[in-house]
């Protein structure tokens, strides 16, 4: 399955709020340098699906606040 993500970086809670069929807003407490948010959605991702962490793949827009994750 491929999800299209909203990534909200440097927030003071971290959430998932489901916007549309495979859509969804993530809300980070890591800072967007350094791919430190991109790790810490995945994880949270990971997560929400209730799967392990190394079945979560950043497909595109590792510099971009809009992201699509491989949930395998």
């Amino acid at each position: 399955m491929i999800i299209s993500v909203l990534v909200k970086a440097n927030k003071k809670e971290e959430k998932i709020l489901e916007t549309g069929p495979d859509t969804f807003d993530v809300w980070t407490k890591a800072p967007a340098k350094e791919g430190r948010a991109n790790v810490d959605v995945a994880n949270q991702i990971a997560e929400y699906f209730g799967v392990s962490k190394s079945r979560v793949t950043l497909r595109s827009g590792a510099r971009s606040k809009m992201k699509r994750f491989l949930i395998g």
